[in-house]
């Protein structure tokens, strides 16, 4: 027969539960950032493209 879990364990399995949801919260989160510096560097190149194209489009009109 098993011994019944003690108070000692039972703290100490939940202490470890709780510190692997903060180890993955804490990664997601990372990765959270990083996907949004992602996103936000796209958006930047996708306006200097656009621009890029404008200046284009606008010099050829002035020749």
């Amino acid at each position: 027969m098993r011994n019944p879990p003690t108070y000692f364990g039972a703290v100490t399995k939940t202490m470890t539960k709780n510190n692997d949801l903060k180890k993955k919260l804490s990664q997601r989160l990372g990765l959270k950032k990083i996907i949004e510096r992602f996103i936000e560097k796209l958006a930047e190149a996708k306006e200097e493209d656009d621009l890029l194209q404008y200046e284009t489009a606008f010099e050829a009109r002035l020749d």
